[in-house]
């Protein structure tokens, strides 16, 4: 639990996305809490924010729905209350619903697997399995019958291979597929820089950004495709980023040009650490030689941005909601950056 924090293009990402994890302890918390409410409720419950939507129709509905929508609205402000940041909120809302959906869906094959006890008592699940579904990310992309991307859930093969690891076994799938060169999906390496990227690459993800940005025709197809998603967004009570436009082009560009997740999530996070890094240090980067006056403009030295691309997130922050997070350290993109422009004269 935390205190709330301005939210940011990175955690939203993040969040929808999986890539904050939860815990079982919190898991089997929330659980308790229903369970011990829901017997004491009398009447209808306040709507939250995410159910405002539905105050018209609250006359039209039957008494299996309204007991329906109180289930809804109890979970809901459990995590409000538990989870005051709204980051943990949508992260572990969300991943608290599509769970629920997922031991449902799959609740016959996960008992032939051994990773529930019946096909039909899909709460009493092997706590390994419990503990994957608490933190592995959404690794699968749902679309709508039109083919519409509509948000992130958690692929069956990665969460039954993830869940028969951590018992000691090994899991086998011919629906799970892996193109040739994709690199070990490890999540957390990407957040610590641990991925590199090229010069090249990060050259090729501006121009092909700059020219989706400039064709007027393909930024509203593309927005219009994320509708859902931003539908989902308002309903979950999550700020849309003023930058969401922005986002979601880059977050095409990125899946596309990397079919690996994790790495396109790498790659997609260090272009955004790139651009803070080189806002924030401007004026010290002038100064040290690395980032020189054209005009009115500024351009990089080509040894700057290599470095950018490839160095590791070296310096750990603590945020305000006492989270940690990694980005550059100054001293060592300077000192790695002047090294490769003096090899380079010599």
């Amino acid at each position: 639990m935390s205190k709330k924090k301005r939210r940011n293009s990175d955690d939203e990402i993040r969040a929808h996305r999986g890539l904050i994890p939860w815990s079982v302890q919190e898991y089997n918390w929330v659980m308790d809490a229903f369970m011990s409410r829901r017997k004491n409720i009398k009447g209808n419950l306040p709507l939250t924010k995410e159910f405002a939507y539905i105050k018209d129709d609250l006359a039209y509905l039957s008494p299996g729905e309204l007991y329906n929508l109180n289930s809804m609205l109890l979970v809901s402000m459990i995590f409000h209350e538990r989870y005051p940041d709204e980051v943990e909120y949508t992260a572990h809302s969300l991943r608290f619903h599509e769970i629920k959906k997922f031991m449902h869906e799959y609740n016959n094959e996960l008992f032939e697997l051994g990773l529930t006890a019946g096909p039909e008592d899909i709460m009493n699940v092997k706590p390994q399995l419990l503990e994957t579904l608490c933190t592995i990310e959404f690794s699968e992309e749902m679309v709508d019958e039109s083919g519409e991307f509509i948000g992130c859930t958690f692929s069956f093969e990665d969460v039954v291979a993830d869940a028969k690891a951590k018992m000691g076994g090994s899991f086998k799938s011919a629906v799970t597929k892996k193109k040739p060169g994709n690199k070990p999906d490890d999540p957390d390496k990407g957040f610590l820089g641990l991925i590199p990227w090229s010069r090249k690459e990060f050259n090729w993800i501006v121009a092909k950004y700059t020219s989706r940005r400039n064709n007027v025709e393909a930024v509203q197809e593309t927005v219009d495709g994320y509708l859902p998603l931003k539908e989902q967004m308002v309903r979950m009570g999550d700020k849309i980023p003023e930058n969401f436009e922005t986002m979601i082009l880059l977050n095409e560009i990125f899946h596309n040009r990397y079919p690996n997740k994790t790495e396109a999530m790498a790659h997609f996070f260090r272009y955004h650490s790139i651009f803070k890094f080189l806002e924030k240090y401007r004026n010290e980067l002038i100064k040290d030689g690395l980032v020189e006056m054209e005009g009115a403009g500024t351009g990089l030295k080509p040894q700057l941005l290599d470095t950018l691309c490839t160095v590791p997130f070296s310096f750990e922050q603590t945020e305000k909601s006492g989270e940690k997070s990694h980005t550059f350290l100054y001293s060592e993109v300077v000192n790695v950056a002047k090294a490769k422009i003096n090899a380079h004269l010599n």
